[in-house]
């Protein structure tokens, strides 16, 4: 991993945006040819589903959110998805 990089995956990095006064978080994925990519809520998935999503989309390089969560579907609980999210270095405060 490098500096730069506090995710532990490539073209996934946690955001933060402040709205109403408060910080709200997501992890955000994006690809070469698609530079606003996709986010997925932590308040709204919880920090490592919405990371294990970011992965899913980055790996499959699509925004589209039901076949990602399809494959989500298909992988939890599974050692592909422990592998996903012990990659997860970042965690939002």
């Amino acid at each position: 991993m490098t500096k730069r990089n506090s995710s532990g995956l490539v073209g996934v990095h946690i955001k933060r945006s402040a709205r109403r006064g408060s910080d709200h978080y997501a992890w955000h994925a994006f690809w070469p040819g698609k530079p606003g990519g996709i986010s997925w809520a932590v308040l709204k998935y919880g920090d490592a589903q919405a990371f294990v999503y970011a992965a899913i989309s980055r790996q499959l390089e699509t925004v589209d959110r039901g076949r990602v969560e399809q494959e989500f579907r298909r992988i939890k609980g599974t050692a592909g998805y422990r592998k996903l999210l012990a990659q997860k270095a970042a965690t939002p405060p």
